[in-house]
């Protein structure tokens, strides 16, 4: 058996009451229990409350003294390109000199830089990349991680991606969600009819061994409305959870045929009219609204997150991590662009890094909340206020970070390997 940990003297402990995701009307509500001690058996939380020695006789345990420091879940980011190789840096001055998204594939860049820059590297090459980023993204918070596939767009290469996603979850501490997103745009190396029956016939069928979850992208210059019926169709008969890329730059009508077909999350819903916001609250699917590729890409109107927390409805927040229009991973980071572009409050934004996109993610009974029985995924900050976290937004507030039970000091992490 494993030394037991006991976490004494926190002065603050943040969290949501339960597993269940918090609606709009519940989302201006912080959780909060005063000077309680924790204890952590194995990688669960064994007992939270006061006076924790009785609990102790005739055990092995380790007490760490917090001295009053603030403790809350691990943050939870629910939409991540993670895997990729090379920079598309250039693009960034392109398109805050004003130069289109067409003209930035004119001149070699966007997805399809994305995907032969990940097709010529190896493996290796890809998975130290990987590795780069999620030492950074750990100590920023984030525990738990989705990762999309999608610069594959072959057959091999899209299984290549998963199979590198699989590999890194026994490489490091943060827990990664795969997600199979082969419908994120059509290669340029093949016909889309022969692509898309690969994806339907082949891929599809095949990569269920390696990811639960399937994504598609329906956008103009994507996939349309018809493709991705068909998608969601396939996807269902071989029991994937489904998500959708949908209504960035345009509302093609994605919302009510995704719901038709239950999907998990809703993902970027810049464009959504209020039919569409009262239908999709009704619902438990989730709004996950990406405010730092919103301002990337130069859209004045911010999603519609105060739209859909209005009806009511279930909204997370996600980084969009990804080489081109997304290059920040941080979770406190997104916090402050959620507060920029949104105009929300703190509560709003933390159930949606924790409780709300682990629903999304169908984890919520083992993350997203601190709760006896639940993973011991936790984050110990140092001498600040939880506030405090989207306005230092470019500092690492936190003393520990734990994972499934594991301390990690962040200033440790920061400075060297897993």
């Amino acid at each position: 058996m494993e030394k037991v940990i006991v976490l004494k003297n926190i002065g603050k402990l943040y969290t949501a009451p339960d597993d269940n995701p918090m609606r709009g009307n519940e989302l201006d509500n912080l959780y909060v229990m005063e000077d309680i001690d924790i204890i952590i058996e194995n990688d669960k939380i064994f007992y939270i409350g006061k006076d924790p020695e009785r609990f102790l006789i005739d055990r092995d345990f380790e007490i760490i003294d917090l001295n009053g420091k603030t403790v809350l879940p691990g943050f939870i980011d629910a939409h991540t390109h993670l895997v990729f190789y090379g920079s598309r840096h250039k693009e960034f001055y392109m398109r805050f000199k004003g130069a289109s998204y067409l003209e930035i594939l004119k001149s070699g860049g966007g997805i399809n830089f994305s995907v032969e820059s990940l097709r010529k590297a190896s493996d290796e090459e890809i998975i130290q990349n990987c590795l780069f980023f999620l030492k950074q993204i750990f100590m920023a918070g984030t525990t738990v991680l989705e990762v999309k596939s999608g610069y594959g767009l072959s057959y091999e290469h899209e299984k290549r991606i998963l199979k590198i996603i699989d590999k890194l979850n026994r490489l490091q501490p943060v827990e990664l969600i795969p997600t199979f997103l082969g419908a994120h745009i059509y290669p340029e190396d093949m016909s889309k009819d022969r692509y898309f029956d690969l994806l339907l016939n082949k891929m599809i069928p095949e990569f269920r061994e390696y990811t639960s979850r399937c994504d598609v992208f329906i956008e103009d210059g994507a996939y349309s409305i018809d493709d991705a019926e068909k998608i969601f169709r396939t996807a269902k008969k071989y029991d994937y959870d489904i998500v959708a890329h949908l209504n960035q730059i345009n509302d093609l009508g994605g919302v009510p045929l995704a719901l038709d077909y239950g999907v998990k999350s809703l993902d970027h819903l810049e464009k959504l009219s209020e039919k569409d916001a009262e239908k999709l609250a009704a619902s438990d699917t989730v709004g996950v609204f990406l405010p730092i590729a919103e301002f990337m890409l130069n859209h004045k109107e911010p999603g519609k997150f105060n739209l859909l927390k209005g009806e009511n409805g279930l909204v997370a927040l996600a980084t969009d991590f990804n080489p081109g229009s997304a290059p920040i991973f941080s979770i406190p980071i997104l916090m402050f662009f959620a507060v920029f572009r949104y105009k929300i409050s703190f509560s709003e934004i933390f159930h949606s890094v924790t409780i709300n996109p682990a629903f999304s993610l169908g984890i919520n009974e083992r993350v997203g909340s601190i709760k006896v029985g639940k993973q011991a995924d936790l984050l110990v900050m140092e001498d600040f206020d939880i506030e405090t976290l989207p306005y230092f937004t470019g500092a690492n507030l936190f003393h520990f970070i734990i994972k499934k039970g594991k301390i990690y000091n962040a200033s440790v992490v920061m400075h060297s390997d897993f």
